[in-house]
């Protein structure tokens, strides 16, 4: 919700959610509502950089009745990820730590340090960036750890 750098963003946002409520309450409610955190300032910078940590979207659940979808740096917060998560009507979002860990969940749950990605192999027509990431067992069987 670009970083609460415009105070009239957040009246914005509260209309649209306040708006789709509205239809939902008609019967023609979404699945979801997909937010991406304060914290990224700028989607084409890479995580953490940039990062703005006085901001949040929990008011749209005082708005919006439905599911939310999250995302927003939570691979380099999981403590803000396991609050998150707190509320029932929450789901998590990862974009770029995905693409490069197809153990995401595990490396997660145990704290297991996560696969660095390569932006530039994004949305490319190609399986490198894809398809060539390691699992965290097959980074150390390459001897990542020693690195």
């Amino acid at each position: 919700m670009s970083g609460g750098a415009d105070p009239t963003l957040l009246a914005q946002y509260a209309y649209v959610l306040g708006e789709l409520e509205k239809r939902a309450k008609a019967g023609k409610r979404l699945a979801f509502v997909h937010l991406v955190e304060p914290r990224v300032t700028n989607p084409f910078m890479t995580e953490g950089e940039g990062e703005y940590n006085d901001g949040t979207n929990d008011f749209a659940y005082s708005i919006w009745k439905g599911v939310i979808i999250r995302a927003g740096n939570l691979a380099l917060h999981p403590e803000v990820a396991r609050e998150l998560v707190a509320n029932d009507r929450t789901l998590l979002g990862y974009g770029r730590f995905f693409i490069a860990n197809p153990d995401l969940v595990e490396r997660l749950a145990k704290g297991l340090p996560l696969n660095k990605y390569n932006r530039d192999t994004f949305y490319a027509m190609t399986q490198e960036g894809y398809l060539d990431y390691p699992t965290y067992e097959e980074a150390l069987k390459l001897g990542w750890d020693k690195q």
